[in-house]
């Protein structure tokens, strides 16, 4: 009793000038009451009484409408009027406010003890339209479906609607918006299964072109984009387990205005790319975790976020910075990102778990395409290829301890890298079709296979690198290398450095297990220490014990002599 009595003095004071004035609303009231605390009348009635006022040009001076506690009964959609200027359609409205600086709260402030609900079955009604500086609190508006904005239509974002809940209202026809709410801002509001997903088929399960502050969407739902909200902007809110039926946004689908900072995404969903989002320019400072169909987020741009435990792959065709991507595990696609350009963006362990067939192969572990620069890749895996990254480009980066079943890298180029302690677990190569430039690949394993397949290596070094298994391989084959050092390398014993009809140029081979150069490889001002003798040399050094001098830990910086 002491907290609702702070309350109702905090709000009577909130509008203390000498000309402001309290109405009252009651479940029971009537038009013709006179909407005092002893005589309320209709929501309406209190509206039309306090805009019979002066006009009223700020807060301190605003007229108030307090709802008294209950369930307000508006089952019969004729009981409402129409107001076009506001909703653009010919719905009735059981309340329409057209004035500035006027408050209509509960009670209580409470949105449990105060109800406006409506009657989705039969009538087409909605619950308020709003045009003016309006401040709406504390209740749950519930089971309206209009059309637009079903619970609540705003002229613009003016209106601010504060601590309600919007539960189970709903579109009228094919491509409304906004099954709750159409416009307005929005703080501390929960938006709680709203929206459709068969026919009619809308857009914005929750909400349409909104600001919203510190508010909470489960189980939205929309027959095309945008589960929980379509446009608008959203700042510290929570979407758990929101979705859409055909298209992308399981939780929101942008504009070019949209922002989404602050934000935790959880169970999202779509039929379409996007489970979390769809085309956001601008996203920052969110957690993304445990999407479970598609792409999380799609066509956007995110800054310092986190994409974790999701079951699908975490950013699709967009531009990511400074963000973490951690723990995520797909069947059969990259968990980590996809044709999107990165910067300073860290993978750890993420997995794609399931074997293709027929000839098929699943780009698995951090990252397929795009551009990487700045990155950090630890312990990812690949079930077929690209434990790490897959057709894409790294630059600056680092690779640690990662594992593929077959490629720990696959189809990418690779410049001023580190890759180290990353295996193959079976009949794989470790890169395959890779072009490298000034990096450094040491102490990985390849297991079954070779290290190099296919691939160029430019002004890098090669060391201590080893293969295993019963049907290991040769350190290189039809591999490319200039301006590098290959030297102490591992391979299974019998097995060699270089094999395949390729040309090395300007390159020191040394200690790399039975022969460093075999097998038809033209050798170009390079130093080696042995061969199988089916090699052409050119101006090479055949040294038995060279000298080298230079760091093994610095990347890029090939021995020299």
């Amino acid at each position: 009793m002491k907290n609702f009595s702070l309350y109702l003095v905090g709000l009577l004071l909130s509008c203390s000038a000498a000309n402001a004035a309290v109405y009252y609303a009651s479940p029971n009231g009537t038009a013709d009451a006179e909407c005092t605390l002893t005589n309320p009348g209709t929501i309406q009635a209190a509206v039309d009484a306090a805009s019979t006022n002066e006009v009223r040009t700020s807060w301190d001076e605003c007229d108030t409408v307090i709802l008294l506690p209950g369930t307000y009964d508006y089952l019969d959609g004729s009981k409402g009027k129409p107001y076009s200027a506001i909703t653009g359609d010919s719905r009735t409205n059981h309340v329409v406010v057209v004035r500035d600086y006027i408050k209509i709260v509960s009670q209580s402030n409470s949105p449990d003890d105060t109800i406006i609900a409506g009657n989705r079955a039969s009538s087409y009604a909605r619950a308020f339209a709003l045009n003016g500086i309006i401040h709406l609190s504390g209740v749950t508006i519930s089971n309206f479906s209009a059309g637009d904005g079903s619970a609540i239509r705003c002229k613009d974002t003016k209106p601010l609607i504060e601590n309600c809940i919007l539960t189970r209202n709903y579109i009228r026809s094919d491509g409304q918006v906004g099954a709750a709410l159409s416009y307005g801002t929005v703080k501390n509001c929960k938006f709680l299964y709203n929206g459709n997903t068969g026919s009619p088929k809308g857009h914005g399960g929750a909400c349409y072109s909104s600001i919203v502050n510190d508010s909470y969407f489960e189980g939205n739902k929309a027959a095309r984009t945008s589960g929980a909200g379509r446009y608008g902007s959203y700042s510290n809110c929570v979407f758990i387990s929101n979705s859409c039926t055909s298209s992308g946004g399981g939780a929101i689908y942008g504009n070019s205005a949209t922002k989404v900072l602050d934000c935790v995404f959880q169970g999202n969903s779509s039929t379409a790319v996007g489970s979390c989002l769809h085309t956001v320019p601008f996203v920052s400072n969110c957690v993304f975790r445990s999407s479970s169909s598609n792409v999380a987020v799609y066509n956007s741009t995110v800054y310092d976020s986190v994409f974790t435990n999701n079951a699908v792959t975490g950013a699709s065709n967009s531009t990511v910075i400074n963000s973490l991507f951690i723990n995520n595990s797909v069947e059969k696609s990259v968990a980590g990102t996809s044709n999107c350009t990165t910067t300073n963006c860290v993978y750890i362990n993420n997995r794609t778990t399931k074997a293709a067939s027929g000839g098929n192969k699943y780009p698995g572990g951090a990252a397929s395409g795009g551009t990487h620069v700045n990155a950090y890749f630890e312990r990812n895996y690949g079930r077929n290829s690209g434990g790490a990254i897959y057709n894409g480009t790294a630059i600056s980066s680092v690779f640690v301890n990662n594992r593929c079943y077959l490629n720990v890298g696959f189809g990418s180029t690779l410049v001023d890298c580190m890759v180290t302690n990353s295996t193959t677990s079976y009949n794989g190569n470790l890169f395959d079709d890779c072009k490298f430039t000034r990096c450094e690949i040491n102490k990985n394993i390849a297991n079954n296979g070779v290290v190099f397949a296919n691939s160029l290596l430019d002004n890098s070094l090669i060391v201590s690198n080893t293969t295993i298994g019963t049907s290991g391989g040769d350190i290189a084959s039809a591999t490319v290398f200039v301006n590098s050092t290959v030297a102490d390398n591992t391979p299974k014993a019998g097995k060699g450095g270089l094999i395949g009809e390729v040309t090395v140029t300007n390159t020191i081979f040394h200690s790399n297990g039975a022969y460093d150069l075999a097998n038809g490889v033209v050798a170009i001002n390079c130093l080696y220490s042995t061969t199988n003798n089916v090699v052409t040399p050119i101006n090479c050094i055949v040294a038995e014990n060279p000298l080298f001098r230079g760091s093994r830990i610095s990347p890029a910086r090939p021995y020299s002599l």
